[in-house]
C-alpha cells in the first residue's frame, strides 16, 4: 500500500504473485500460462481516502463488492509493503513473530517529523529508533537525513531486529545501521543527535510490558531520562496517547527536574483504539475510559484516542 504524504489519500496495490493468485494475470502476451510474477511488479487496486486506520475494515467493506473482496484477500496476503513519501518496509507476521508492522501511528510520526522544521536536517549525524518494529522509522531518518553517519535499531524481539534489518541495512550497509536486541532504558550511556522512539501507551493496572500496546514504562523513562542519551542540541521525538495523558504531564514534570528545556506537539492524530486483545477484556475497556479513551460511534470503530506526537529538548 502506499500512503500520501498528508496521510488523505491510501492505495491499494497488488504485488507479485498476488497479480497471479488474485487479480488472475496468468497468462503472458504470448497465451502462456504463468505461475510466477516477480515481486517488482505492482498493478494498482483500490484507494481509500480519509482512512482512519491502515487497515480500515469499516473503509475497505464500503467498497464495491469484488473490488472489497479483492483488498481484504490483498490485506491476508504476505508480505505487505507499506509505503510512504517515498520510503517503505515490508513485514510478514509469519516470519516477524509479534512485530507490529506500520501503522497509522508510525505514519503520523513520519509525518510530523516531515512537517516540523530543524527535525530532519543535514546535521543529523547519530540517530537511534528505539522498540523499531519494522524499523520503518529508523529508515525514514535515514532517508531524510543525508548526512546520517550512524543509526541504531533496538527492541526485545529478535523478530523485530530481524524484520528491521531485511528492511533498512541495505540502504546504507553495516557500517551505517546497527541492529541489536536490547532494552531502550539501558543505552549505556551512548549520545545521540536524535532518539525516535514509538513506545507502548496504553496503561493497565499491574501491566507486564513484553508487546507492542501495554504499559507505559518506556514512556515515561524515555520522557524523564531521555536528556542522559541526547547530544547538544539534540532531541527526543515519541509517541504519546491521550490514554496516558495523566502519566505523560507526570513524567514531564519530573523530567523538567532534570534537564528538560522544552517540549513541544508536532503532531496529532485522532484514530480508533482497535486492539482486539483490549477490546475484548471490559475490566481494561472501563479502566480506560475513566483515563481518556472516547467512546463515540463514528465511521465504524467505537472507540477513540489521540495521538501525539512530541519533541523534547534537554539543557
Amino acid at each position: 500500500m502506499k500512503v500520501s504524504p498528508d496521510l488523505k489519500r491510501q492505495e491499494i496495490w497488488a504485488e507479485g504473485n498476488e497479480l497471479v493468485t488474485i487479480l488472475g494475470r496468468n497468462v503472458d502476451e504470448n497465451g502462456r500460462r504463468i505461475h510466477k510474477r516477480p515481486y517488482s511488479e505492482k498493478e494498482f487496486v483500490a484507494e481509500i481516502m480519509e482512512p482512519v486506520l491502515l487497515t480500515d475494515i469499516h473503509a475497505i467493506s464500503q467498497l464495491e463488492p469484488t473490488k472489497r473482496d479483492t483488498v481484504f484477500a490483498l490485506y491476508g496476503s504476505y508480505p505487505r509493503t507499506v509505503e510512504y513519501d517515498g520510503v517503505s518496509a515490508a513485514w510478514d507476521p509469519k516470519v516477524h513473530i509479534d512485530v507490529w508492522g506500520p501503522s497509522v501511528d508510525t505514519l503520523a510520526f513520519a509525518n510530523a517529523m516531515r512537517t516540523t522544521e530543524g527535525v530532519l536536517t543535514e546535521d543529523v549525524i547519530s540517530a537511534i529508533d528505539i522498540g523499531t518494529a519494522s524499523g520503518f522509522l529508523g529508515k525514514y531518518v535515514l532517508h531524510k537525513c543525508k548526512n546520517l553517519q550512524e543509526l541504531h535499531l533496538i527492541d526485545l524481539n529478535p523478530y523485530a531486529i530481524k524484520c528491521a534489518e531485511e528492511n533498512v541495512k541495505p540502504l546504507r550497509g553495516s557500517q551505517v545501521v546497527k541492529c541489536y536486541e536490547v532494552d531502550g532504558r539501558k543505552l549505556s550511556g551512548k549520545k545521540f543527535d536524535r532518539i525516535i522512539c514509538s513506545p507502548p501507551y496504553v496503561p493497565r493496572p499491574k501491566s507486564i510490558e513484553d508487546n507492542p500496546y501495554e504499559g507505559v514504562g518506556l514512556l515515561y523513562d524515555m520522557i524523564v531520562y531521555g536528556g542522559r542519551y541526547v547530544n547538544r542540541n539534540g532531541m527526543v521525538i515519541l509517541t504519546t496517547s491521550s490514554l496516558c495523558e495523566k502519566i505523560k504531564n507526570e513524567a514531564i514534570e519530573e523530567a523538567r527536574t532534570k534537564g528538560l528545556k522544552s517540549v513541544d506537539v508536532i503532531g496529532r492524530k485522532r484514530v480508533p483504539l482497535k486492539v482486539n486483545p483490549i477490546l475484548n477484556n471490559k475490566e481494561w475497556v472501563s479502566y480506560l475510559l475513566n483515563a481518556g479513551l472516547e467512546k463515540q460511534n463514528e465511521n465504524g470503530y467505537e472507540f477513540w484516542h489521540e495521538i501525539n506526537i512530541l519533541k523534547l529538548s534537554y539543557e
